[in-house]
């Protein structure tokens, strides 16, 4: 009588009762699930005997299933947008990692992407007049005009009235026993006071 005799296999099965040997999962395949863990599954048999088992990373690959290790943004390359943020995309993956992050700046510059601070535009105020100095709107026109006339004078040989800035003037000559005609010299010296009046008018407008 034979009690509790061990199986001794042969190609897979018993010598003597032909039972099947056991899988050993002498190999494994092994699936990455995505999420960080793999599964294996013995290549024989087909029977799970990893599940959710963490990758195992060298030199950025899992040992066992081949998954690459993540990305860790260790360095982030930072573009203005234009409109008071940036953008941030991995140096290494090329993953945008940062998205409309407000610019942060110090002393003026951004400590990420380094735009300039714009700096708000003060408003030029109006510059005030000097004191004793005076606007006059009216009268200036007329004045320059005045201080700029230049008398006119027409006289005809031998007549008595002469004509200055469109006025006529009867200008009397003097009865003397000569023919001398003092015409000439009376019209300019009525000039010579017009002129006079005109000086004066100009300085009493400057002074105003």
């Amino acid at each position: 009588m034979v009690d509790d005799e061990k199986h001794e296999y042969v190609d897979g099965e018993c010598t003597k009762c032909g039972a099947k040997e056991p899988c050993d999962h002498g190999k494994v395949d092994y699936v990455d699930n995505g999420n960080g863990t793999h599964d294996g599954k013995c290549h024989d048999c087909g029977k799970t005997v990893v599940d959710d088992e963490k990758h195992e990373y060298k030199y950025g690959v899992c040992t066992k299933c081949g998954a690459t290790e993540p990305c860790n943004h260790g360095k982030v390359d930072y573009v203005d947008n234009g409109n008071g943020t940036h953008d941030g995309k991995c140096h290494d993956c090329g993953e945008t990692v940062v998205d409309d992050e407000t610019h942060e700046y110090k002393d003026g510059v951004c400590t990420k992407c380094g735009t300039l601070e714009k700096q708000p535009v003060k408003p030029e105020k109006p510059s005030k007049p000097g004191r004793g100095h005076h606007h006059h709107s009216g009268g200036s026109s007329s004045a320059k005009a005045e201080a700029n006339a230049t008398a006119t004078v027409i006289v005809e040989k031998n007549a008595t009235d002469a004509t200055i800035n469109g006025n006529t003037v009867r200008v009397a000559s003097p009865q003397t026993s000569d023919d001398t005609n003092y015409v000439p010299a009376l019209v300019l010296f009525v000039c010579s006071l017009s002129g006079l009046a005109v000086l004066l008018r100009k300085r009493k407008w400057l002074t105003r």
